[in-house]
C-alpha cells in the first residue's frame, strides 16, 4: 500500500492518467521503470503534469531507491567490463555529480578499477567549493585531478568582455577546454561519467545514455540521465553523503562558474549576503567594461550588479532603522 504522505495526493493529481479500475495499491507496487510504462514517458515531464512535480513518484522513491541504485550500478558495470578501460568522473561539487561519483566508485570497486575525479577550477567558482570537492574525494578515497584554464576568468573578461547570450565563451575556455586537454593527455581507453539529467533542459532530454565524445577522444556516460531531482535527493538521504554547504546557504546549485548568463538575480543577492568580497570583485569587473554591458543577463533582460547592491544595501538599512525606531 502507499505509505508516503504525498501518495494519495499523487494518485488523485494524476487523474485521467490512471486507467479506470486501477487500485491505489497497484500504483504503489510499480517500480520506477514500470511507472514510465504505466503513465508514459511524456507524462513524467513537469509540463504535462502541472502541480504534480513534488509528489511525482514520491511513494515509489520512498521504498525503491535501492532498486534504482542497483539498476544504475548494473548499467555502469556493463560499460566498465572492458579490461583496460579507466573510469573518470566530472565532479563539480553539486548534488548530481556527487551521486554519480559515489555510484561509479562503488561500481569500479567491484571490478578492481581505480576512479579519478576531475574538477574544473574555473577561477570564478563559489568560494569554498574546491575545499568541499577535496573533502569529498578524501572521504570516498578517490583520486582528484583539478584542471584550470591558462588564463583566469577575470583576465579573459577584461580581454574579451563579459560573457553574453551569443558569446558565452566562459564555458569552453574555463571548463570544457581544460577538461578535454587533460583527458587527451591521458593514455589508454577512458570512460568519462558526468551528472547530466534529462529533466534539466530540453537539449539534455534528447541525449542518449552514453555517446562517443570526439573532443575528449573517449566514451561519455550519463548514468543519472533518467533520474529525477527527487530520486537524487532520496539517494543522498539514504547514503548520508555530505552535500555542498552552498545548498544550506540557499543556493540552488553549487555553481562552479559565476558568469552572469542565465543566472537568477536572486542567486547574486545570496552571493552578496554570504560572500560580499567575491560579489564586489565581480562588481569591479562590471565597472571596467568599456561596452557598458550589465553583468547579469536573465530572462532577456540585463541587470547591473551595482543596482542589485544598492537594492540590498537599501533593504538592509530599512530593516535596521525599522528595528531601532520607535514602536
Amino acid at each position: 500500500m502507499l505509505k508516503h504522505p504525498y501518495a494519495l495526493q499523487f494518485v488523485k493529481a494524476l487523474g485521467k492518467s490512471i486507467k479506470p479500475g486501477t487500485s491505489v495499491k497497484a500504483v504503489g507496487a510499480l517500480a520506477p521503470g514500470e511507472i514510465h510504462d504505466f503513465l508514459g514517458v511524456n507524462a513524467l515531464q513537469p509540463s504535462c503534469l502541472p502541480g504534480v512535480r513534488k509528489v511525482l513518484l514520491a511513494e515509489m522513491l520512498y521504498n525503491s531507491i535501492g532498486a534504482l541504485e542497483e539498476r544504475t550500478l548494473s548499467d555502469i558495470e556493463t560499460l566498465l567490463r572492458a579490461n583496460q578501460i579507466r573510469p573518470y568522473v566530472l565532479f563539480s561539487g553539486g548534488k548530481d555529480s556527487l551521486v554519480t561519483l559515489n555510484l561509479v566508485k562503488d561500481a569500479s570497486k567491484r571490478h578492481g578499477k581505480k576512479v579519478i575525479a576531475i574538477h574544473a577550477d574555473t577561477t570564478v567558482g563559489l568560494p569554498g567549493n574546491i575545499k568541499y570537492v577535496k573533502r569529498i574525494c578524501r572521504l570516498l578515497k578517490v583520486e582528484l585531478r583539478v584542471v584550470r584554464p591558462r588564463s583566469n576568468y577575470f583576465e579573459l573578461a577584461e580581454r574579451w568582455g563579459l560573457p553574453r547570450f551569443r558569446a558565452r565563451w566562459c564555458c569552453h575556455a574555463l571548463k570544457i577546454g581544460p577538461v578535454n586537454e587533460y583527458l587527451r593527455s591521458q593514455h589508454g581507453d577512458k570512460l568519462v561519467f558526468d551528472g547530466i539529467r534529462a529533466e534539466e533542459s530540453r537539449e539534455r532530454s534528447k541525449m542518449g545514455f552514453s555517446e562517443y565524445d570526439k573532443k575528449q577522444g573517449c566514451l561519455t556516460c550519463h548514468p543519472l540521465l533518467y533520474w529525477t531531482s527527487a530520486q537524487v535527493k532520496s539517494y543522498l538521504e539514504k547514503s548520508s553523503l555530505p552535500i555542498n554547504p552552498a545548498y544550506e546557504q540557499g543556493f540552488r546549485r553549487a555553481s562552479e562558474c559565476w558568469c552572469g548568463v542565465f543566472k537568477d538575480p536572486r542567486e547574486f543577492e545570496l552571493l552578496f549576503t554570504h560572500y560580499p568580497g567575491f560579489f564586489n570583485r565581480l562588481l569591479e569587473l562590471e565597472a571596467k567594461q568599456r561596452s557598458g554591458y550589465a553583468y547579469i543577463y536573465s530572462s532577456g533582460k540585463e541587470i547591473f550588479l551595482r543596482d542589485l547592491k544598492n537594492k540590498m544595501s537599501n533593504n538592509s538599512e530599512a530593516k535596521s532603522s525599522g528595528k531601532s525606531g520607535p514602536r
